[in-house]
């Protein structure tokens, strides 16, 4: 089941049922396992090691949002400015979304069903690799308010020294291995990507 141009860019209001119908329909379409092993929060792909998001990215944006539904849990990453963090116990992309959600989903073959949920609850920001020539681009992006196209290669935070960088006593030093890009649903999102200094901004026009 793909999700339609009307669900993800036109519909005014959806419910929270709804959005589960529709994301769980498009996961079993796509053989997405939505268990409590099918999503590796902030993973790469080749290594069972997690990478999470640096401060510098929250400092420059200065949103405290208020859900975080990929998280390792909020004692794992308390930099994280999200009111309420769910961990993979919690499966986020089923779970209920309310206000403004910070979204940097696991990487891989499941971008496009974290992206599509985010899109239809348009209020967010996703942090992503910059790939605009996958299908989940054009299919969802298009319905964002601004990309920021990130200046420089990102420096995430090793799973092993993550309680060193809480307590800032450690400094990433390998970058990731492709360029990234920030991508805002809702217009207060797109104005502080626009003024956070990351990047290139873009204005979404369809």
């Amino acid at each position: 089941m793909e999700i339609s141009r009307l669900e993800v860019g036109k519909t005014k209001s959806i419910s929270t049922e709804k959005v589960r119908t529709i994301i769980k329909n498009y996961c079993i379409s796509k053989g997405v396992n939505m268990g409590k092993q099918g999503f590796s929060h902030e993973s790469s792909k080749n290594k069972s090691v997690e990478w999470y998001t640096p401060r510098y990215i929250f400092e420059a944006i200065g949103i405290t949002f208020d859900l975080d539904p990929c998280s390792p849990g909020k004692d794992v990453v308390p930099w994280i400015p999200a009111i309420k963090h769910l961990t993979v116990e919690d499966n986020g992309l089923m779970a209920e979304w309310n206000g403004n959600v910070w979204l940097n989903p696991p990487y891989g073959t499941n971008t496009s069903a974290w992206l599509s949920r985010l899109a239809m609850h348009k209020k967010g920001i996703a942090l992503l690799f910059c790939r605009p020539d996958t299908n989940w681009f054009h299919k969802y992006v298009k319905s964002a308010d601004l990309i920021c196209l990130v200046k420089g290669r990102i420096q995430f935070v090793n799973e092993d020294f993550a309680e060193e960088y809480a307590k800032r006593k450690y400094k990433p030093k390998k970058s990731c291995g492709a360029a990234s890009m920030l991508i805002a649903y809702g217009k207060e999102n797109a104005k502080a990507l626009k003024n956070s200094g990351l990047g290139l901004s873009l204005a979404v026009i369809e």
